[in-house]
């Protein structure tokens, strides 16, 4: 090696040991022209759509071929936004000639765009994903993740959604791309939001703000703000959460956008809502649905939808209320938005059932219960801890990274400079520097495996246990299914427990005081059953106790014991004495005269129903189900789904236990 190879190599050692040092990450590159010149068009406000192709194609005829991908992804993605299919799929097959990684990427991204069902697209952009390479540009990169994380979105998987957002921020942040740093750290704000992590959700969307604030776009801070008008709203705190919506259609309608427009005045019927106003909720839906169906904006269409639903329900027009909430839910399904149909299942069961329409309410809450099963995912809450606990990390280091690698770079510099003037002293020290770094590097890496290892140990017992409750959850029922019961069935008694209006404590008294009420209850509940017994979280304000009673008897003091529990006391909170009741489905197994049993899942399928039926009765109550006649597992589950039928016509018994009082707020310090 000559003189000027060993200079160059100690250059690079100094270099990468001050970074590894500092935990830093290498300096971007420099920012493409081409990249700024497409982001300053695409950056136009949505009126000036015309200007902004004319401009793509005027930099695609000038465009060298390595860099034509990304204009042709744009140019279809602009055509496909205004539905005109044929110009898109015009660009879909110049793109199709090329076989570079980027124009593979780009093509999967306007394919994706061209699907209408949700499930469809994420199929092309996850197969793009899996071809991702260094050799893709990081405007391709962040469109195909930005894509990814909104289509997992609407097909339920939410912990994916969080994952893509974050590599898409760290995509924006590289290119020094402030417009979609903001608009993705909006969207993940939604997604924590819509995962119920407030304080994430108020954290993230606050820097989206600072970042939209310093732009001259009134779309990019209209979208932040009304992202936090929703966490405003959804954290007890409606006034403040106004204020940032009114905000935003102003900003909007100064623009002229009018499909962020027809948005926000959809979105702004929800508040209406809330704010139990449903003739203003009815007038915006309206306006917001005419320009939706203008627009052909499918969205929009279904958000106006289903909030002209909710408020015809509550003006006790049932049958129109639910023929827009089924042209609503028809349209999710045309878009494969699970997700948002079992939301809007779920809201519009609880309005019906605050109207006084309790059949119409059981009818939804029996079609939401297996959407939403479908939705569940074991691990995704705590996922999202940990992926939000990373972000938080990553965020809060940016600013100090920068400023060691400055200093890294200075110090490579006088490094340079003195290897310069003593070379073979240089060379002796080469030596003895690369083996204390590698010294170095095998000492690093035995202590990451053992903190590894101890993560995973600990990940291994938080993955079996709810993270606020601290009780097992449905991943661990599942493996004790596995580990005790070789047929996947139970034996025993199976009780599923819902707390009654737990949104209306959440809208009261502020979601803190919701989690003290999920606290207090998960320890009455392991207190009301024995030490082998299991409570498990089951989800949401749900919980399930897997008991081991010897018979219906026993079972049946079990549901008196659990509903006296819960309501013989409020829940303190603050300076807040919180009333709390519940509805409770159970069942024992074996079952009836031929000691029938079934796979788990099927009995919770069976005992969810008793729930409802217990809701829908009044709640506060419990409903065991005993069989009289039915003596084969096949008509043992075909009851449950028409159980109050199979009640009515003598095959069934439905035991009845019901609740006290509720202790009122005043009781509590009796």
């Amino acid at each position: 090696m000559n003189i000027g190879g060993v200079l160059q190599l100690l250059r690079g050692l100094a270099v990468a040991g001050l970074l590894i040092a500092a935990g830093a990450t290498p300096l971007r590159a420099a920012p493409d022209p081409l990249d700024h010149d497409i982001e300053r068009l695409l950056s136009l406000p949505a009126a000036q759509d015309p200007r902004v192709v004319r401009g793509l194609e005027a930099l695609l005829a000038q465009a060298e071929p390595p860099t034509q991908p990304k204009l042709l992804m744009f140019l279809g993605l602009m055509q496909a936004s205004r539905s005109d299919r044929s110009a898109a799929q015009a660009y879909i097959e110049r793109l199709q000639g090329m076989g570079t990684p980027e124009a593979k990427i780009a093509l999967a991204v306007l394919r994706a765009a061209m699907e209408p069902h949700a499930e469809a697209a994420k199929r092309w952009l996850l197969e793009a994903q899996r071809d991702l390479s260094p050799a893709v540009g990081d405007l391709v990169r962040f469109r195909l993740l930005n894509d990814l994380s909104f289509v997992h979105e609407e097909t339920g998987r939410l912990d994916e959604a969080v994952r893509s957002r974050l590599q898409a921020i760290e995509t924006a942040d590289r290119m020094g791309n402030v417009r979609r740093g903001a608009l993705t750290r909006g969207a993940l704000a939604w997604t924590y939001m819509n995962m119920h992590q407030l304080s994430a959700a108020h954290e993230v969307v606050g820097r989206a703000l600072k970042q939209a604030r310093t732009l001259n776009n009134s779309e990019v801070l209209a979208q932040t703000l009304n992202n936090q008008a929703f966490i405003e709203a959804e954290s007890g705190r409606p006034a403040e959460g106004l204020k940032a919506m009114n905000e935003a259609i102003a900003l909007v309608e100064q623009s002229g956008d009018r499909s962020s427009l027809a948005l926000f005045l959809a979105n702004a019927a929800d508040f209406s809502l809330k704010s139990n106003d449903p003739n203003t909720a009815i007038r915006l839906s309206e306006r917001a649905l005419h320009m939706g169906r203008e627009l052909a904006d499918q969205p929009v269409i279904g958000v106006a939808l289903a909030n002209r639903a909710m408020a015809k329900i509550m003006l006790k027009q049932f049958e129109s209320g639910k023929a827009d909430l089924a042209e609503a839910t028809k349209l999710d399904d045309e878009l494969g938005q699970l997700h948002q149909k079992v939301s809007r299942l779920q809201e519009a069961a609880g309005y019906l059932e605050g109207a006084g329409d309790l059949p119409g309410a059981l009818t939804l809450y029996l079609e939401h219960r297996p959407l939403a099963d479908r939705l569940f995912k074991d691990k995704q809450q705590q996922v999202i801890l940990e992926l939000q606990a990373d972000f938080e990390r990553s965020e809060r280091q940016r600013e100090l990274r920068l400023l060691h690698e400055e200093a890294a770079l200075q110090a490579a510099s006088l490094e340079g400079e003195k290897l310069q003037e003593r070379t073979w002293l240089a060379i002796a020290n080469a030596a003895t520097m690369t083996l204390g770094l590698l010294i170095w590097l095998w000492r690093q890496t035995r202590q990451a495996n053992q903190q590894l290892a101890q993560i995973n140990a600990q990940l291994l017992v938080q993955s079996e246990c709810d993270p606020l409750t601290g009780l097992a959850n449905r991943r661990r029922m599942a493996q004790i299914m596995v580990e005790r019961h070789s047929d996947g069935r139970w034996h025993g008694c199976l009780m599923l427990i819902d707390l009654d209006h737990f949104k209306r404590i959440n809208d009261r008294y502020g979601h803190a005081a919701g989690d003290a009420v999920l606290l207090e209850v998960s320890r009455r509940l392991t207190a009301s059953v024995d030490a082998a017994d299991l409570v498990v979280r089951w989800g949401g304000e749900e919980f399930l106790i897997a008991a081991h009673a010897a018979s219906t008897e026993d079972a049946e003091r079990l549901a008196q014991r659990v509903l006296d529990s819960l309501c013989q006391a409020p829940v303190r909170h603050e300076q807040q004495s919180i009333p709390v009741t519940a509805s409770i489905g159970y069942a024992c197994f074996p079952m009836g005269p031929n000691l029938l049993t079934l796979p788990w899942e099927r009995a919770i399928d069976l005992v969810d129903t008793a729930l409802y039926l217990a809701k829908a009765h009044g709640r506060n109550r419990a409903y065991g189900v005993h069989t009289r006649d039915i003596t084969r597992e096949a008509d043992l589950l075909a009851v449950a789904s028409s159980l109050e039928e199979a009640w009515r016509s003598g095959r069934i018994d439905l035991q009845l236990r019901q609740g006290g009082t509720a202790a009122h707020p005043n009781e509590a310090a009796a």
